[in-house]
């Protein structure tokens, strides 16, 4: 145990429960020096007394008689003054003593630290757990060598001198944090509430009652933590991340990614509800899982929906959705993550066309190939027979016959093979390029197929500069070889015309039209005139357009066919570039 003078009072703190009620008992009278204070006043009055009646008593010439009167007499009004003047200041002392010992007690058991300093910052009393917490002795307090600001750490002593400073001039000083060292230099953190302390209408001191909240600030220092990585991959996910409440369904919070993907703000967002982003084909499905997988395990498996932008775009993404929780458990909110899957949806589209391509290939090159196959073997067959017979003229005739059968089979079948082929390298990187002059490629094929032209009675018109394109030469070759040779096919006409024309372009890009005047494609084939041996009427494998198309996507560029007093092909190219 330790002791605080208070005044002249001395208060005794007891670490044990049985020694504090022994001391509350003895401490509920004044000590005995009190009690020899007053004997030692009366007697020094009776001195007093005594030599005052012998003063008179040899100086008036008393007699023993009334010296004796006169000291009994005034004796005993001293000693009935003394008594009651003890008692009535024993009663206020005991009172006094008694609030002491109960401050004493209470401060003892509260779970805080009490501690009070002087004007000087000295410390002059602390409760057991106060001591216990900083790691001094008794002495420390007991010898006054104990300063408050040596308990702080040096950066809290300003703010703390400056909160004493300003409850000494009467303001108030609301609940502080401050860091504090013990004595073997270990810092923890506490809350501080303080109060002045008063005795005899004059402030004599401070009293601060300080909370340990270091477990407290932990825990805060580890849910920062977590927020700060939660948030940092809240921020950083290349997915969306949506947060909205159960009750209303409407949106409370959303990352970058989602509000890039969607293209609101986040202020525009708050507004809306995860309804008003569904399309409402998707609604049905949505509730069914959220009442069958969220509902009742917390989760949902993977699924794919679509989400409306906000310029109108429906956006097909992957969903995965989890219940939010308060701390009860009951559910108050959901979140989700919402990952774009466009690009996917493309390529599943463009595998599925590719699959389309094989099986049209597989259908196709089947059936193409048959018929040349069947005309061989029956020619073959009729050689075989011919060969057997006497030859005559007859004979010799049908054999010259069966072999122009043979090499008309056995060319269509070459031309089906060549052109399968050639599909097939048209998709194909160019290994070199250069700067191609579009005019000159395009008189070149005309001269190849001037004598179409001149069977058919056909007015090639060629703008006169078709410009220049970085390409493959082979490459420009087959795009306007395959262009032109599907215009003088179907251009079918009394008067047919074909215009093969630049639309200029912006930079790289390159922009051409070949059109002609006859009858157009049809409804039926229009939206399948690039996928391969979609062929009309006049048309051998059908693979020409396809040809176009594989090289315009080699270039970056694209094709589409329209019908305007005629068939029209528009086809854009860039100059090429690896990257």
């Amino acid at each position: 145990m330790f002791k605080q003078n208070t005044g002249d009072i001395v208060v005794l703190t007891v670490c044990s429960q049985g020694e504090r009620m022994m001391e509350t008992v003895r401490q509920s009278r004044p000590p005995r020096s009190y009690l020899l204070y007053f004997i030692g006043v009366f007697l020094l009055a009776e001195a007093c007394l005594a030599g005052l009646d012998l003063y008179y008593l040899y100086g008036q010439n008393g007699t023993v008689r009334d010296f004796l009167f006169d000291f009994f007499v005034t004796s005993g009004i001293i000693l009935a003054l003394v008594v009651l003047t003890y008692f009535a200041l024993r009663k206020i002392l005991v009172r006094y003593m008694d609030s002491t010992t109960r401050f004493s007690e209470l401060a003892g058991l509260l779970p805080e630290g009490v501690v009070e300093h002087d004007l000087d910052g000295m410390v002059t009393y602390a409760n057991e757990l106060a001591v216990n917490w900083f790691g001094y002795e008794a002495s420390d307090i007991e010898g006054r060598n104990l300063n408050i600001l040596d308990v702080l750490v040096l950066e809290d002593r300003d703010r703390a001198f400056n909160n004493a400073s300003i409850l000494l001039r009467g303001g108030k000083v609301g609940p502080t944090e401050y860091r504090v060292k013990k004595k073997n230099g270990d810092v923890f953190t506490v809350l501080i509430s303080s109060s002045l302390v008063e005795r005899g209408g004059r402030n004599v001191g401070i009293r601060v009652v300080a909370t340990d909240i270091s477990e407290q600030k932990n825990a805060e220092a580890k849910l920062r933590d977590s927020e700060e990585k939660y948030r940092s991959l809240f921020e950083s996910s290349i997915d969306g991340i949506l947060v909205l409440t159960l009750s209303t369904g409407r949106i409370t919070e959303a990352n970058p990614a989602f509000l890039k993907m969607v293209g609101y703000t986040l202020d525009e967002l708050i507004e809306k509800t995860y309804v008003e982003l569904t399309p409402s084909c998707w609604h049905p499905l949505e509730m069914q899982i959220f009442r069958d997988q969220v509902a009742t395990r917390g989760y949902s498996d993977e699924y794919e929906k679509e989400i409306i932008a906000r310029d109108g775009t429906i956006i097909p993404v992957s969903v995965r959705r989890w219940v939010m929780k308060d701390d009860s458990g009951k559910p108050i909110g959901a979140w989700g993550i919402l990952r774009d899957i466009t690009e996917k949806k493309s390529r599943e589209a463009e595998i599925e066309r590719v699959n389309a391509e094989l099986l049209g290939y597989a259908h196709a090159v089947s059936h193409d190939l048959k018929s040349p196959i069947h005309e061989v073997l029956m020619a073959s067959e009729t050689v075989r027979m011919l060969v057997a017979r006497p030859q005559t003229e007859e004979v010799e005739l049908y054999l010259e016959e069966s072999f122009a059968i043979l090499e008309h089979g056995l060319s269509r079948a070459n031309n089906l093979i060549e052109s399968m082929l050639a599909l097939a390298e048209s998709g194909q990187e160019p290994r070199e390029v250069s700067r191609v002059n579009i005019s000159e490629t395009v008189d070149e094929i005309i001269s190849e197929r001037a004598s179409d032209i001149e069977i058919r009675n056909i007015e090639v018109r060629p703008d006169e500069d078709l410009g220049e394109i970085i390409a493959s030469p082979t490459h420009v070759y087959q795009v306007f070889s395959n262009l032109l040779k599907n215009a003088i096919v179907h251009g079918d006409c009394d008067k047919p015309v074909i215009e093969i024309r630049s639309l200029g372009g912006t930079g790289s890009e390159h922009r051409f039209l070949v059109r002609d005047n006859g009858p157009g494609i049809p409804e039926n084939l229009i939206d399948d005139v690039f996928m391969p041996f979609t062929r009309g009427d006049f048309s051998d494998t059908g693979i020409g357009l396809s040809i176009v198309q594989k090289i315009s996507e080699v270039y970056k560029g694209s094709v589409r066919a329209y019908n305007d007093s005629g068939a029209c092909l528009e086809i854009t190219l860039y100059d090429y570039s690896k990257s």
